[in-house]
């Protein structure tokens, strides 16, 4: 028997252990669901760490800080742990004290592997949170090149930063950018709708710096790489103008335009309506095809995270009620976050999910487990105490969202090299 189930008070009923919270947590981390990972994790020891963390990822500082004060975190300067790191992010966010920014930028020196990864998204939160939107992008960048985070918010932040890194006047630039932001779309294995979705987000992120034109191009540029002119068509209509400024202008379009022409003509090559290559849209449970039963075939060894209508089909077709139950602390973590988290299992490989979901919504998440063996008879004497929680381990091993401590040696890797990605 592996720790992955430990027996509960009943022979239908177990605990989740410890391998089983590693690897849900390890999937919230892929997800990049930062409440998710705080909820995963709230029996650990830095529980409260994970929480700060997960309020400074979600834009929420102020939070961040009463929870370490809550704790009894003594925060020192410079930091001398992780709390007092999630502290220092917190306060850059806030724009409280201007030499927060560069402090939370001198401490990733001596950081590598997870630790680093945990740093770059701190920094990014930040700069994000400042309108520091260079240093952003530049993180976004670092965590799917250096760390290969590929969480769809990471992913729309991406979109953003290679746009807006987009070389003024150069027109075959300005559409390379956008090309290169239509590859990132289509490499991921979201349906046609998802895919509009962050799409969408990403046009609002960069309409939100002023830059319409950005907007324009990125939903232009991957509306012509996805098949589906309906689902796009209210996502156009919104961002890409139905007449171009080159033409309204005529001649004067160059001087009154200045940069901006070479984003109109870059624009003109991919209205949609222009011919451009297509590629294919992955349909992880058949729900593009409409095939229901399509959903009835097991995946669990293709995939370990599911969201979005792909989680909703694929928990209510394929996937059985498991009765294991994840523990008061964790229970009553997700209640306070609003969210519903129930143990779901595969009926061919056995394996155990967990479908989380929010209050009176359908599943959102899905989120595999490593594989479990039938429960044993229940125990004649009182039931055996769950696994207990591991405590935070090496920096460069840990992946399951606990917060590592800091390396004394190695980087980061410093700063991205030249190109869009």
């Amino acid at each position: 028997m592996t720790d992955v189930l430990t027996t509960g008070p009943d022979a239908a009923t177990a605990m989740a252990g410890a391998a089983q919270l590693d690897a849900w947590s390890a999937g919230a981390v892929t997800a990049g669901d930062h409440e998710l990972v705080a909820v995963l994790r709230a029996a650990d020891p830095d529980a409260a760490v994970l929480r700060a963390r997960a309020d400074v990822l979600s834009g929420r500082p102020g939070a961040a800080r009463a929870a370490l004060r809550g704790a009894g975190h003594a925060v020192a300067v410079p930091p001398a742990d992780w709390a007092g790191l999630v502290d220092l992010a917190a306060v850059a966010a806030l724009g409280t004290d201007a030499s927060a920014l560069p402090r939370l930028l001198a401490a990733g020196s001596s950081l590598h592997g997870q630790a680093a990864r945990e740093w770059v998204w701190l920094v990014g939160a930040a700069a994000e949170q400042r309108a520091e939107h260079e240093l952003a992008d530049q993180a976004w960048r670092a965590l799917v090149r250096e760390h290969g985070v590929r969480s769809t918010p990471v992913l729309v932040r991406l979109l953003v930063a290679v746009l807006s890194a987009r070389p003024a006047g150069d027109v075959a630039g300005v559409a390379e950018a956008a090309r290169v932001a239509a590859e990132v779309v289509a490499e991921t294995d979201l349906t046609v709708a998802e895919r509009v979705r962050m799409v969408a987000e990403g046009a609002a992120r960069l309409s939100a710096r002023d830059d319409a034109p950005g907007a324009a191009l990125l939903v232009a540029a991957t509306a012509r790489r996805v098949p589906d002119r309906a689902a796009w068509a209210a996502v156009v209509a919104r961002w890409v103008p139905a007449t171009p400024w080159t033409l309204v202008l005529g001649p004067l379009a160059g001087p009154l335009l200045g940069h901006r022409d070479a984003d109109e003509r870059a624009l003109g090559r991919l209205r949609p309506g222009t011919r451009g290559p297509r590629l294919p849209v992955a349909d992880p449970v058949g729900l593009l095809a409409g095939d229901d039963d399509a959903a009835l075939v097991c995946t669990c060894w293709e995939r370990s995270v599911l969201d979005g209508v792909s989680a909703q089909a694929y928990a209510a077709r394929h996937l059985r009620p498991a009765r294991v139950v994840l523990g008061p602390a964790v229970e009553g973590a997700a209640a306070l976050a609003g969210l519903v988290v129930r143990a779901v299992r595969c009926p061919v490989t056995a394996r155990v999910w967990l479908a989380v979901a929010r209050d009176g919504e359908p599943v959102r998440l899905l989120l595999d487990g490593p594989p479990s063996e039938p429960l044993p008879a229940a125990p004649s004497s009182a039931p055996a105490a769950p696994a207990a929680v591991p405590t935070p381990h090496a920096a460069s091993d840990d992946a399951t969202g606990r917060p590592t401590r800091p390396a004394p040696a190695g980087t980061d890797g410093g700063t991205l090299p030249g190109g869009y990605l």
